[in-house]
């Protein structure tokens, strides 16, 4: 599928869904039968489904486009993989690029705070759940020496495409190769969304697998203030 990006239209998509959605429970809200009551909330709900129906169309279609970035270099995490564990590892450093600017950075660049790790990817349904959430923590804990890096695998056309409708309020960067990553960083890409903790002596805390809300962020990170 040419022309507009593929995440921007997912992003749409997602978005023409959501509104109907609520457009429809706006709707019907006040009716003690919670269905469509005379001619204008049922030709409102119709409307709504059509739009409901349009944007999953877009999603299955933009799901086969040749401008997906293919996950093959990864996997999404389901409901039965979702887990976390302590670990005690030293974390080592590399290098990314921003999204933002395409300047490099390094994991080293972020020593003395505690940071979130995060490996995610546009096609990941359960990472787009978990954006707001992290760029909540980014931001309300920036102050007390928390950062939130969030890497993916895509192409940087995509991402910044991608941000024009999903904020990305961390610090958001891509690789674009894994060769020379250190192995927990490679194996993040391998289920995502997957996050590491690292704490203030730049030592890997917590790997865990799959999409949290904000109250499980803030309390883990709570724990390396």
């Amino acid at each position: 599928m040419g022309g507009i990006g593929t995440p921007f239209i997912y992003a749409a998509a997602v978005i023409m869904i959501m509104v109907a959605a609520g457009l429809i429970v706006a709707l019907v809200s006040g009716n003690d039968r919670k269905v469509p009551q005379g001619p204008i909330q049922w030709m409102g709900t119709v409307l709504a489904l059509l739009v409901v129906i349009s944007g999953v169309w877009m999603i299955i279609l933009t799901s086969g486009a040749d401008t997906v970035p293919a996950p093959s270099r990864g996997a999404v995490a389901g409901p039965d993989q979702i887990e976390d564990m302590d670990i005690n590892t030293p974390a080592e450093d590399f290098a990314f690029k921003l999204v933002s600017s395409g300047e490099e950075a390094r994991l080293s660049d972020y020593n003395g705070k505690v940071v979130i790790l995060n490996m995610w990817a546009t096609w990941c349904a359960p990472c787009l759940y978990e954006i707001p959430d992290l760029n909540r923590i980014h931001q309300n804990y920036s102050d007390s020496g928390v950062v939130v890096v969030s890497l993916s695998d895509e192409r940087v056309g995509d991402l910044k495409e991608f941000s024009t409708v999903t904020a990305l309020e961390t610090i958001s960067g891509y690789v674009e190769t894994l060769d020379g990553l250190p192995q927990l960083v490679k194996s993040g890409f391998e289920i995502r969304p997957t996050s590491y903790v690292i704490d203030r002596t730049g030592t890997v805390r917590k790997y865990i697998l799959g999409a949290r809300n904000y109250r499980y962020f803030q309390r883990t990170v709570s724990e390396h203030l």
